[in-house]
């Protein structure tokens, strides 16, 4: 027998996660929200699921859990800076000294977006143009 396709997310809400979904739908509608019964949408297949990500709060903000163990080589990560406007960068890890550096420092993520929200709570502490 075949695993289900969502078997990750049955073991989840199982487990008592909370699981987000967006639409495949409609683009528009694109964010992750938390359906009050998402066992309604499972074999749907108009939807994606996710186990809701774990954040840490940053001057109310909550952002995504930085990653916290190194990288397979080659794997490509996001970083937060604030050296110019894009505030984070896209690069590879190779496990250099730099690479291990902003592991270290909390810096990494795996998705741009969570990288973006996490270099947006800290510049709130400073920005001067809001």
């Amino acid at each position: 027998m075949s695993k289900h396709p969502q078997a990750n997310i049955l073991r989840a809400i199982a487990d008592g996660k909370v699981v987000q979904m967006r639409s495949t739908v409609n683009m528009k509608d694109n964010d992750w929200w938390e359906p009050a019964d998402v066992l309604s949408y499972i074999g749907s297949g108009t939807h994606e699921f996710r186990i809701k990500p774990e954040t840490i709060n940053i001057n109310g903000f909550d952002v995504p859990i930085p990653m916290r163990e190194p990288l397979k080589l080659g794997q490509m990560y996001f970083f937060v800076h604030c050296w110019d406007d894009a505030v984070v960068s896209e690069v590879i890890w190779n496990g250099d000294r730099i690479d291990r550096h902003r592991l270290k420092w909390g810096l990494i993520h795996s998705t741009k977006e969570a990288a973006i929200a996490h270099a947006e709570a800290l510049l709130s502490f400073t920005r001067s143009d809001r």
